[in-house]
Parts: structure tokens; C-alpha cells; sequence
């Protein structure tokens, strides 16, 4: 999602290529983006990348207040996938956790202040649900399970435009709540007849070192529609690896849209 209140003009299209990204859902690893303006406040998008390896991943935004001074959306997706559907997994891979589910679905307030021409604030109050739920079975053992995480969250960036095409942005993601839960059933044949199970569940807070992360990013206007931005995400934009800095680098190109003649006269807005 782009972190503003903010939404793309009616006819308006944005187009994504980047890697890793930058802290979000949307922009997970690696990044073909297509966001379009539906309704003068209205956007839809999606990763055509994750959907090119079988995840569905959309976003969408609409902007429910739009001043001079304030502006105020409502963001939401949806990551979407199964094991069996995610063709690059080993063969034996998608057969074994083929019918796990797994979900993202993100959701935001967003509040932006563009207090000064070359100073805005922005801030989200969002909630993020990861899920991994499914059945395995063997010839002598049955198991199901349920695994998931959420995240009630405060992130708020700044943006300074220090130049006409040049702009810079720090965010901080700070997590109020977050948990882990996990349910698991599973049965095993001991001998012929005789089956065990076990049943196991799990409640856990996780610590604020393990979900705070932040990114800074450098974002500069090459052309009248084209943007570059570079930069870090810090303290484990990833939760699975154990690298706490990664680089990140996103190209994007706005494309039609009632302003688009204008926009070169415009400073890079995030």
C-alpha cells in the first residue's frame, strides 16, 4: 500500500518493479504492481508478480477525507495462497502441504498532514492477521493445524521534499499489541488398532524488539512520470530471517489521469 490519505486520480495508473520492499504486504519480496484510480477516490491494485507464481495479492484504498491542511483513508488487502497453487515449490512440496491456506490481510486508518510545502506527516493506525492453517496426513498419522499471528499497530513517517525532485521519508512501525497462536491435532497409528492423539495449544505475546521495524528511503522524480526510490528497511522487516537490515529499491511510473501534464511541476510524493 502507499502510505498516505492520499488516492491516484479517476484514470489515473501506477505501475510497480521492486525488490524486497518496504515493510508492507503489497510489496513483499519482490514487486509487479499495477494500482489504478477507479472513482476520483477510489483505488484498486494488485502484485501481478505474486500472482504470477499462484498468491493472490490486491489492495485497496479509499480516501475519506481530502483538505487543504488533513486527509484521512481506509486501506485494506488481501494475500492469499496454497501450497498446491505455488508452482515454483518442489513437486513434493506442493504435495505434502497441499492443502495448507495461507493468509495476510491487512487493514489501516491513514491520516496525512502536509503542514508545509516541503513537510508532511503521515501516520496509520492498521491491524495485520497472518494465517497458516491446513491438513496433513500420512499412512499412519493424521494431523491439523492452525498457526497465525496479529499485529494492532501505530506507524507513523515524515516526509521531507528537500528538493523539486527529490524527496526524503523515514517510518517507524510500532506494534501496541502482537501475538501468536497455535492449535494443532494430530493422531498417530501405534500399532494396528491402537491409534494416539494429542491435542496442543498455544498463547504467546511477542516482544516488541521481534515486530518494531522502520524504513528510510530516498525517493527522486527521473522523469515526469517516473520515480525511483531507495533505501533500508530496519530491525526485521522480515520476521523469518535473522538479518535486522535489508536494502530495498522500488521504480514506479504514474501514467494518465486529469493532472497529468501538472505533475512534473509537483514534488515526489510517496
Amino acid at each position: 500500500m502507499h502510505r498516505t490519505a492520499y488516492t491516484l486520480q479517476k484514470g489515473e495508473t501506477r505501475l510497480d518493479a521492486g525488490l524486497v520492499g518496504f515493510g508492507g504486504v503489497s510489496d513483499f519480496l519482490v514487486t509487479l504492481g499495477a494500482t489504478g484510480g477507479v472513482t476520483q477516490r477510489v483505488e484498486l491494485g494488485a502484485n501481478l508478480a505474486h500472482g504470477a507464481v499462484g498468491v493472490v495479492n490486491v489492495t485497496g484504498k479509499a480516501n475519506l477525507l481530502d483538505r487543504r491542511r488533513a486527509g484521512l483513508a481506509l486501506s485494506t488487502g488481501l494475500l492469499f495462497g496454497t501450497p498446491r497453487t505455488i508452482w515454483p515449490l518442489p513437486p513434493f512440496v506442493r504435495e505434502e502441504l497441499g492443502n495448507g491456506r495461507m493468509l495476510i490481510w491487512p487493514t489501516a486508518v491513514t491520516a496525512s498532514f502536509p503542514i508545509l510545502p516541503w513537510f508532511g506527516v503521515h501516520a496509520d493506525l492498521g491491524y495485520r492477521h497472518v494465517a497458516f492453517t491446513g491438513t496433513f496426513t500420512g499412512d499412519a498419522f493424521y494431523s491439523e493445524g492452525a498457526f497465525s499471528t496479529r499485529d494492532l499497530y501505530f506507524a507513523p513517517s515524515v516526509h521531507f521534499y528537500i528538493a523539486e525532485r527529490v524527496a526524503l521519508v523515514f517510518r517507524a512501525h510500532l506494534s501496541a499489541y502482537a501475538a501468536f497462536y497455535s492449535v494443532v491435532e494430530g493422531e498417530y497409528e501405534v500399532s494396528p488398532g491402537v491409534r494416539a492423539g494429542i491435542t496442543s495449544s498455544e498463547w504467546r505475546r511477542m516482544p516488541f524488539s521481534r515486530t518494531a521495524s522502520g524504513t528510510g528511503l530516498v525517493e527522486i522524480r527521473l522523469g515526469r512520470t517516473t520515480h525511483l526510490q531507495v533505501g533500508v528497511a530496519l530491525g526485521k522487516p522480515i520476521p523469518a530471517l535473522s538479518v535486522s537490515v535489508l536494502p530495498a529499491m522500488n521504480l514506479y511510473w504514474r501514467i494518465g489521469g486529469p493532472g497529468h501534464r501538472e505533475r512534473r511541476k509537483q514534488p515526489p510524493v510517496p
